[in-house]
């Protein structure tokens, strides 16, 4: 229950508030643009390995049909001086998602160089700063050590799917009972917030 929750949480944070003076909004991982196909990533990564629907890299998901994962093992980051797994989340086929797992010791380089590209995070909340774009939201997970990128459009979409199936996945309330619980993780997250989705 605790981890649907959790992962509840972290797909109410990637659905983007207004955007607030983001610069330079991410598009993509490298050259995977956000709404590009498995098929297409997989051409651009072709070591790329699919993830089982209840592994756990880091980041919470839920299971779908609709959401396929996939990791990218030892790559290049910029943010990073080494490098790092990134899992790349697909809903409907389409990139939704990308996760950096990038380790304790890369904490402040990831927020300096992350705050660099895209200017001042939107929120207030240092644990979970977080920049929203019109069309992607990038956000730092700093208690788990990852930071992510999602579509927004493709947010809006996989949210409207979760919340009408949330008592299903959950076994227990109604969806609109069981909504509080990301009201706090959203806020702190636009400043934004995630998963990745997805996750």
């Amino acid at each position: 229950m605790r981890k649907r929750t959790i992962a509840f949480a972290v797909l109410a944070a990637l659905i983007a508030a207004p955007a607030l003076g983001v610069t330079n909004e991410p598009t993509g991982f490298g050259k995977a643009k956000l709404g590009s196909s498995v098929e297409a990533v997989k051409k651009l990564y072709p070591k790329m390995e699919a993830v089982p629907a209840a592994a756990n890299l880091g980041s919470q998901a839920f299971v779908s049909d609709y959401l396929t994962r996939y990791v990218v093992r030892g790559v290049e980051v910029p943010e990073l001086k080494r490098k790092a797994d990134v899992e790349l989340r697909f809903w409907k086929n389409q990139l939704w998602v990308y996760v950096v797992y990038y380790g304790a010791e890369n904490q402040q380089s990831v927020i300096e160089t992350l705050t660099k590209r895209f200017g001042p995070p939107n929120g207030t909340n240092p644990q979970k700063p977080g920049w929203t774009g019109d069309k992607s939201t990038a956000f730092v997970e700093t208690s788990q050590h990852w930071y992510g990128v999602s579509d927004n459009a493709v947010s809006k979409d996989a949210q409207a799917w979760f919340i009408a199936n949330l008592s299903q996945l959950t076994g227990s309330a109604p969806p609109a009972a069981a909504a509080t619980p990301a009201a706090e993780p959203t806020a702190a997250a636009t400043a934004p917030a995630a998963t990745p989705a997805a996750q």
